[in-house]
């Protein structure tokens, strides 16, 4: 605009012919397309809100079985007279935990706003992520059956984006269930040769391999009226009051932005099909996953600050450090550390970004003025703090909640490597 500021428009040039005239003439309508945008944008939000709502749902009733089972083998594991019976409890309740915070992360895929960051990713572990998350809201009279390929498969996506839209994809396929006779689900992820694609000359700009993923219903399909307009924005056959008609469209989208493509079709003798495709990343290889190692003990005098403002997970920390052999020094709060590094030796910083007053960051690189090389681990329950600490050879972040095997590696990591 004239006061330097950026908007967004749209260009449509249509060609008209003109009578006696060799040359057609072009006319060009440009169109500001900002407020369009922000109603979109709002509209979207609010079809994620809906999402959200029906997510919370679900995971409530999940988190409660949970929780009733920490519960239930906590009071068991009181009484229970046959050391390997506890043990057995105690491993229980531990599982049971990392599935509790495997929930509350997905719900955090939703509900934090975030710019697109595409990476490549190894796609069959993210799948396999979102199907487990899809669960926790399919009723349970509802059959799903996945088929996924072993291969490492590598795509270049933005994790969020792909999670949201096929999370979207098996919710419409459960709300397409009829309440009555089947209902299932069925999901395959296969590798597709691109030239065997019947649509190769409308999506030209497909790689040579692709990665085809199907979602079935065996719902009553969609009529041959609807199927052209269903990734319209706006167009949707629930009822009222049951979505704003943007999920299919925001799906398209999404697909759309990294490089693929969607169809649709009904399939016999009853339900719908939704074909998605996305070109592999076959030039890298996916990093392999890590599987945990056995936990890892101190092997000299070694002294850890521990930084927590929560006491119960401050004295926690405290406990496991000791028992893996660590001499320990506490502090609440980042100022309180500073003075301790101070006036004590301390090989290694485990420290809370959240803090009051000074934040672990903040305290750590005032601590680092007189000892430079000190290494530190941040541990954080924000999951939007996470990529604001630092990561390299002095440095490791962890998200709470963290298994001790993990935290005792990277331990022994960070100390090993100021040793060489």
């Amino acid at each position: 605009r004239k006061d330097g500021s950026e908007y967004l428009e749209t260009l449509h040039i249509k060609k008209i012919h003109v009578n006696h005239c060799e040359k057609p003439y072009y006319i060009g309508i440009i169109t500001d397309i900002t407020l369009k945008k922000e109603h979109e944008a709002s509209l979207a939000h609010t079809e994620k809100m809906t999402s959200i709502a029906t997510l919370v749902g679900g995971i409530a009733h999940n988190f409660n079985n949970l929780l009733s089972g920490i519960i239930g083998n906590a009071y068991l594991a009181q009484d229970e007279r046959n050391p390997m019976k506890t043990n057995e409890r105690l491993q229980l309740i531990e599982r049971i935990s990392f599935d509790a915070s495997d929930m509350v992360k997905s719900l955090l895929i939703f509900a934090r706003n975030h710019a697109p960051k595409k990476k490549n990713i190894a796609i069959i572990p993210l799948l396999k992520q979102v199907i487990e998350t899809a669960k926790l809201n399919l009723p349970d009279d509802v059959e799903l059956s996945v088929k996924l390929p072993d291969e490492p498969l590598m795509l270049y996506c933005d994790t969020a984006e792909i999670q949201q839209a096929m999370l979207h994809l098996i919710s419409n396929a459960s709300d397409a269930l009829p309440e009555q006779g089947k209902r299932a689900i069925r999901i395959q992820v296969q590798i597709s040769d691109w030239q065997e694609c019947c649509n190769q000359q409308k999506y030209g700009s497909c790689s040579a391999h692709v990665l085809k993923i199907t979602i079935q219903d065996t719902g009553c399909g969609i009529s041959e009226e609807n199927l052209p307009h269903i990734f319209d924005p706006f167009f949707s056959t629930k009822e009222v009051g049951k979505g704003t008609g943007l999920g299919l469209s925001t799906t398209f989208s999404t697909v759309q932005a990294h490089g693929g493509s969607i169809h649709v079709h009904n399939i016999e003798p009853v339900g719908c099909s939704f074909d998605i495709c996305f070109p592999l990343t076959l030039s890298s290889k996916p990093h392999p996953i890590s599987e945990l190692s056995s936990i890892k003990s101190a092997t000299s005098t070694t002294t850890i600050l521990i930084v927590d403002d929560e006491m119960m997970v401050r004295n926690t920390l405290q406990q496991i450090l000791e028992s893996l052999g660590y001499q320990t020094i506490c502090a609440s709060q980042g100022q309180e550390a500073i003075d301790i590094a101070k006036q004590h030796h301390i090989d290694l910083v485990i420290s809370d970004i959240v803090m009051p007053i000074i934040n672990g960051i903040s305290s750590v690189n005032i601590m680092r003025q007189n000892q430079p090389k000190l290494p530190a681990i941040f541990i954080t329950g924000y999951d939007h703090q996470y990529d604001q600490a630092p990561e390299d050879k002095q440095t490791l972040r962890i998200s709470k909640p963290f298994d001790i095997r993990v935290l005792s590696q990277k331990i022994a990591d960070l100390l090993s490597s100021q040793s060489l």
